[in-house]
């Protein structure tokens, strides 16, 4: 009975080592699969809006308050604001060029009475490499980054001129990075606290299995005693039945 108790504690040890790095790693995956599936998401949306983005639209952006009154800038402001108000999620879309290293807004998608509105040529002091060295080479970009705004994640898609290959613009949205975060952690705590709750389970079983280990050494140092309780009760009992004997040998002669 002891060894087989011995086994099972063994047999706990080794599955609660096997939850807890199932429970990491599942964990680490989820965590992984959640951010590229986000992630995605955001790309889907953002290349979505570049297609009614043309070069030629860019072209005739001034990048200065002459845009005001530019169709193509009223045109691009307003589409900004109705995709903005149908992704509650999105904080920012904008358009931002670059011309002698700095980076600016073309348009974003906030109204112009907002105290977060670009007007348009605004300096955007606060880009990151990251986001300049894609105005030299092509291919989508996600980021987390803070600004004068706050922190956000954001993905980035060039507009590319289809005959120079040049990048003209780039197209962004920006989400709360807070949120971001958190909805991964969420996900990845809800895989921690499974992998915790069935710790707590073999635990518990581990405990058990304590007890009855206690117990079985109990029962065998009672079952001892006694046993030699017994064996000094039969001597002293032979040792009378002696005695008695001896007397009575005595008596009679």
């Amino acid at each position: 009975m002891l060894k087989k108790i011995n086994n099972k504690y063994c047999i706990q040890r080794v599955l609660m080592l096997v939850v807890s790095t199932m429970g990491v790693a599942y964990a680490i995956y989820l965590g992984i699969s959640i951010h590229n599936t986000s992630k995605e998401n955001l790309f889907t949306r953002a290349n979505t809006i570049s297609q009614f983005i043309t070069t030629k639209d860019v072209a005739l952006l001034r990048a200065s308050e002459e845009d005001l009154s530019n169709p193509v800038y009223v045109n691009l402001k307003n589409k900004f604001i109705a995709i903005r108000s149908v992704n509650p999620d999105v904080r920012f879309i904008y358009l931002n060029g670059m011309k002698n290293g700095k980076v600016f807004f073309y348009v974003d998608s906030e109204n112009i009475d907002s105290p977060d509105y670009s007007p348009p040529g605004q300096p955007y002091d606060e880009a990151s490499a990251l986001m300049k060295k894609l105005f030299q080479k092509k291919g989508n970009v996600f980021e987390i980054a803070g600004d004068r705004w706050g922190l956000w994640a954001s993905a980035l898609v060039p507009i590319v001129d289809k005959e120079s290959g040049k990048t003209v613009a780039l197209l962004g949205i920006d989400v709360s990075a807070k949120k971001y975060i958190t909805d991964i952690l969420v996900y990845c705590l809800s895989a921690l606290l499974f992998a915790s709750l069935v710790l707590l389970l073999l635990i518990g079983q581990k405990r058990a299995i304590n007890h009855i280990h206690m117990a079985e050494e109990s029962l065998k140092a009672n079952n001892l005693e006694i046993a030699n309780l017994t064996k000094i009760i039969d001597e002293k009992e032979r040792k009378n039945k002696k005695d008695k004997g001896e007397d009575f040998k005595n008596s009679a002669h």
